[in-house]
């Protein structure tokens, strides 16, 4: 086989291989049934009341997180500008022959905040469910392939 042949069996060999290690992916569905008596549905509306106030308890958390990540942006930047100007200082007083870079803007790193809005969600979630469920309700869930199914 001539070498250029080789090179073209190799892309598609790993694309071939690529593709077949994308397995299945599943997604779980919810369904609720209220509970058939006056009482029961009443109570769902308090643990509606309470899934909004987890919430709204958890979006300022996360805003909390985001303001912290910012100002740890700016004190990092400030932090990076003061050694800027001291290595510059060091520069134009023959201290030292390389010349500084000035430095990029530091910014926020919202990842830990990202990561906390999500169990935090999950937690309110978690709670209205079992709330559901204590009032009578039923919770269904349904795993059901939605790619690459075979």
């Amino acid at each position: 086989m001539p070498a250029s042949r080789h090179l073209l069996v190799l892309p598609a060999a790993a694309l071939a291989l690529a593709a077949s290690g994308c397995g299945p992916q599943y997604r779980t569905f919810t369904s609720y049934a209220p509970p058939a008596d006056q009482v029961g549905r009443a109570c769902l509306a308090e643990c509606a009341a309470i899934r909004q106030s987890c919430r709204q308890d958890a979006g300022g958390m996360v805003q909390q997180c985001r303001l912290e990540a910012e100002r740890s942006a700016e004190r990092l930047h400030l932090q990076r500008l003061a050694e800027y100007g001291l290595e510059l200082y060091h520069f134009q007083a023959g201290l030292t022959d390389r010349a500084p870079h000035k430095p990029r803007e530091a910014r926020p790193d919202y990842g830990a905040c990202n990561y906390q809005a999500d169990g935090l969600e999950q937690q309110c979630q978690d709670d209205h469910d079992l709330c559901y469920q204590n009032c009578g309700g039923t919770i269904t869930y349904t795993t059901q392939c939605v790619a690459n199914c075979e």
